[in-house]
């Protein structure tokens, strides 16, 4: 508020300081919506495995040693899960063109056999 203006310093050559008020920052409406994103999987992996080693080293409880390990192995399964996705969606991507020509020439086989089955049937 008061305090923060009165301690401004005073005005530059190239007025930014009227462009990026300091009383604002961080209140802008686009920044409320943002969500601040976790750890990524591999770096909460990488930090389960350290907190088990110094568990071990420490000789904590088996409870919370186990507890450690499920969620080291659930962390390493959304991985395995997310790797797999990637991929898929990796090659949907790749091979679009050649499922949309694979389907077009199929489409153009069926009509020409449609065709000559309705010429035998009216021939015949």
């Amino acid at each position: 508020g008061y305090t923060e203006l009165r301690n401004m310093k005073p005005p530059s050559k190239h007025g930014l300081e009227r462009k990026f008020k300091p009383w604002r920052k961080g209140k802008s409406a686009k920044f409320d919506t943002v969500k601040k994103s976790n750890a990524s999987q591999k770096n909460q992996l990488r930090g389960q495995k350290r907190l088990l080693s110094k568990l071990e080293s420490s000789q904590a409880s088996a409870e919370s040693i186990e507890g450690v390990k499920l969620k080291i192995a659930q962390i390493e399964k959304d991985i395995a899960e997310y790797e797999v996705k990637e991929r898929e969606k990796k090659n949907a991507v790749k091979y679009h063109k050649v499922k949309f020509y694979e389907r077009q020439k199929l489409t153009r086989l069926e009509k020409s056999v449609k065709r000559q089955l309705g010429q035998l049937l009216n021939d015949g």
